[in-house]
């Protein structure tokens, strides 16, 4: 009975699933009910009041734990969520300015990110998981696109570059980097 099925009725029953981000109900006739769902992907590890939680790009809380597991998204360190549990939204304007950011940045580079920390509102800090671990300096949350697509750039470079770096500073419009010694 395919004409009996409410497609609306369907699609929102679907997206109150805390799993699914988006979701499309449509019917294709003579005899095919077509239904395609997009999942929500975690983003971030932040700390909690009982460990730790991750989020989505929207601040979406998707899971919880209490003991570090292995780090592949990367964690957002320098702020504290209170009384949140999965299914809750993150409010904290600098923590969804920092998911806004991290959602600019493709799943290969946001891979090779291990914390991005908050050393004061105007001030963030980016550290890598490559071999050689690099600060990236991100400075103030602004010009988000640009210094998303810097912080792709350098870390596909980063690999093949044979100069060890302390540190790449993108505070500024040309992009500063220091050399270890």
């Amino acid at each position: 009975p395919l004409f009996e099925l409410e497609t609306d009725n369907i699609a929102m029953r679907l997206s109150n699933d805390l799993r699914i981000e988006e979701v499309s109900v449509r019917r294709s006739l003579p005899h095919t009910l077509d239904i395609t769902i997009k999942e929500r992907q975690p983003i971030a590890t932040i700390v909690c009041d009982y460990g730790y939680l991750d989020l989505d790009k929207s601040g979406k809380i998707l899971d919880s734990y209490k003991n570090l597991k292995t780090m592949q998204i990367p964690m957002i360190s320098g702020a504290t969520v209170h009384d949140k549990y999965i299914g809750d939204d993150v409010d904290d304007k600098l923590v969804k300015v920092i998911l806004d950011f991290l959602q600019k940045i493709n799943a290969d580079t946001i891979n090779k990110l291990s914390e991005i920390a908050i050393i004061s509102e105007d001030y963030i800090v980016a550290y890598t998981n490559t071999e050689r671990s690099v600060q990236i300096r991100i400075g103030k949350l602004e010009r988000l696109d640009e210094k998303a697509r810097l912080v792709e750039d350098f870390l596909k470079n980063l690999d093949s570059n044979p100069n060890p770096i302390e540190y790449v500073d993108f505070n500024y419009t040309a992009p500063f980097i220091k050399l270890a010694r």
